[in-house]
């Protein structure tokens, strides 16, 4: 560990990076993949996770994004697909859910919209009709009442006319005759009373004068003969004794001198020979009396 040029009057210990073995006048450089620190005799191999090119005192440790097993002269890169944080004497596999480009120190967390199976030296698309948040080794099926485009981290919520199955990658139109509030899955059956048009978010109450059956798309009119309230689901029959024309609301009651029996859209006129006694029906006028046209008594 030390040597004696000559005409020393003592000796001298030997330098970091050379080793003195015993009668030596000069330190000898520490050949690479070794070490000598100050005051060697010899050398000794250059431990794991550092490298010693030739003249090395000490190791020097591996950086992030390379590795060095025993003995190495240089660094090596650290190869795609895994990570090396300092003092590394070996790369390690990349985790699912991150991913390592060559290089890395360590891994980078896969982001949303991703996924990054196990090994993984970039991201990958999450695709559409699936969603992959952060940190995902896979993608996961769209639910149900929600849609996944292509990149999603976060499925979306079905908007409010639209109905999204399990999987799907953008809505669908809630059909006529049927509504679909938000989130929705299914689209629901208009109910009776009710009418749907296309891209219904709600049912819409039937409106007067017009009657909506089940799976309405739109109201249709009250026909003569009946009458429509609101919200009805069909016509009622215009009751003996009054009148509904087309797109009626509620029944007319039949005038003095005319006669309206059920079903009537409009007033028919007691005829000459007959008496309407009761609007609901005219009656022939009895032997020995007259009955002019309009009239309610013979």
């Amino acid at each position: 560990g030390t040597f004696c040029p000559a005409g020393s009057s003592n000796f001298s210990v030997c330098l970091g990076g050379t080793y003195c073995p015993a009668g030596s006048a000069a330190g000898v450089t520490c050949p690479a993949a070794f070490f000598c620190p100050a005051g060697s005799s010899t050398f000794s191999p250059c431990p794991t996770g550092r490298y010693c090119p030739a003249g090395s005192a000490v190791g020097i440790i591996c950086p992030g994004g390379a590795f060095c097993p025993a003995s190495s002269t240089n660094y090596t890169v650290c190869p795609a697909g895994r990570y090396c944080p300092a003092g590394s004497s070996a790369a390690i596999v990349c985790p699912a859910g991150g991913f390592c480009p060559l290089g890395s120190a360590n891994y980078t967390v896969c982001p949303a919209g991703s996924y990054c199976p196990v090994g993984s030296v970039t991201t990958t698309a999450c695709p559409a009709g699936n969603y992959c948040p952060l940190g995902s080794s896979g993608y996961i099926s769209c639910p149900a009442g929600k849609y996944c485009p292509a990149n999603t981290g976060v499925p979306l919520d079905c908007p409010a006319g639209g109905y999204c199955p399990s999987g799907s990658i953008s809505h669908i139109v809630c059909p006529a005759g049927s509504y679909c509030p938000a989130n929705s899955f299914n689209p629901v059956t208009c109910s009776a009373s009710y009418y749907c048009p296309l891209g219904s978010a709600d049912p819409t109450p039937c409106p007067e004068g017009y009657f909506c059956p089940v799976r309405s798309a739109n109201y249709t009119v009250c026909p003569g003969g009946g009458y429509c309230p609101a919200g009805s689901a069909n016509a009622t029959v215009c009751p003996a004794g009054a009148y509904c024309p087309v797109g009626s609301i509620n029944y007319t009651l039949c005038n003095s001198g005319h006669f309206c029996p059920p079903g009537s859209a409009n007033f028919t006129v007691c005829p000459a020979g007959s008496f309407c006694a009761d609007a609901s029906i005219n009656t022939r006028c009895p032997a020995g009396n007259f009955c002019p046209l309009g009239s309610v008594q013979s």
